[in-house]
């Protein structure tokens, strides 16, 4: 199919690297949780979900990748339908889900002790989950007129900087106007949503000192969030004409960030408060970090953007992503018995 070998190529290239790297992850991944020598269980619904909820991400974000809506503008213009156009993109999509989500993760459940007969049913159903949300967002474009011939550069238009001197030119309307734009910063922040759900089961032997900073630290990872800047170079351009820029764009950024995470956080605190019972004081803690991760994220864009990107993929496994992590990982057990006492 010529359409399934442009965008195969476009996710994979040409040669064995961009497969080689999620096995090596997913390898180094299965070494890391081995050695945790974890003494719980993990549900099957909490398999099934996190499964689920990985594939149909993947799926809602590559209908708004930049590469993508280039790479249907040279299929659109071979000899093929739209159908097929379409079923080319979807099983190009499903395989790369499959290698860079649902492999590490499978191989991250096995070394905690799940078994591989209900890793590779949740693979499955996962994959299943992931083909019908994506197939669902194709028909729903379909049914509205939008057409398959550069599908995503409508949404790159609407992002446009209004006039010079109008006040809808400002930094918080263009970040808003990419936050709610873009499906991979949606579909990653619905996903960290359940995942903050489902930590609590994961991390409840730990303790609530030691495991609530651990879980607050892990749902900072929300890259396509937290590179906003770095991942719109437009976007970078207009915001570096706007007067007083950093502070312009800083502290809007900095507050979406801190509502976001703080929304996050407390679906966690909430969860674990359900499972397993919780003190009220951990609320000041979620809140302090949320704080430190929005404004040290923002400060990261505003100061340090990711640049020399390619493709999406590169940007969002870029190791800036794992600073803000560590740090609040180093130091939120340190707040977290401070206000315990």
């Amino acid at each position: 199919m010529t359409s399934c070998r442009a965008f195969m190529q476009m996710y994979f290239g040409r040669g064995p690297k961009a497969v080689i790297g999620p096995l090596v992850a997913a390898f180094a991944l299965y070494l890391a949780a081995k050695s945790l020598n974890p003494t719980f269980s993990i549900a099957l619904a909490v398999v099934l979900a996190a499964t689920s909820v990985a594939m149909a991400a993947d799926a809602i974000a590559s209908w708004s990748s930049r590469a993508a809506a280039i790479e249907m503008e040279a299929v659109c213009a071979l000899p093929v339908t739209p159908h097929e156009a379409v079923a080319g993109y979807a099983v190009a999509t499903l395989a790369h889900g499959a290698l860079t989500k649902l492999v590490p993760l499978a191989a991250a459940l096995t070394a905690l002790g799940v078994p591989v007969q209900v890793c590779i049913a949740g693979c499955g159903i996962g994959a299943v989950v992931g083909g019908a949300v994506f197939l669902g967002i194709a028909a729903i474009r379909g049914a509205f007129g939008c057409p398959l011939r550069g599908f995503s550069l409508r949404t790159r238009r609407a992002l446009a900087a209004s006039a010079p001197g109008s006040s809808r030119g400002s930094a918080c309307v263009l970040i808003a106007r990419r936050l709610m734009s873009s499906g991979s910063i949606l579909a990653n922040t619905a996903g960290f949503a359940v995942m903050a759900l489902a930590l609590p089961l994961l991390l409840g032997d730990i303790g609530p000192v030691m495991g609530v900073p651990i879980g607050l630290a892990i749902l900072s990872i929300n890259t396509p969030l937290c590179t906003v800047a770095s991942g719109e170079p437009d976007l970078s351009d207009e915001l570096a004409m706007l007067p007083d820029s950093g502070r312009m764009f800083f502290i809007p950024y900095a507050g979406m960030l801190f509502g976001v995470f703080l929304a996050t956080d407390g679906l966690f605190l909430a969860s674990w408060a359900l499972v397993h019972g919780l003190d009220a004081r951990f609320a000041v803690l979620a809140a302090l970090m949320a704080g430190a991760a929005a404004c040290a994220s923002a400060a990261l864009e505003r100061f340090r953007p990711v640049r020399g990107w390619s493709a999406e993929s590169d940007l969002w496994r870029h190791p800036r992503k794992y600073l803000v992590p560590f740090a609040l990982l180093l130091l939120g057990p340190i707040v977290s018995i401070a206000l315990l006492g």
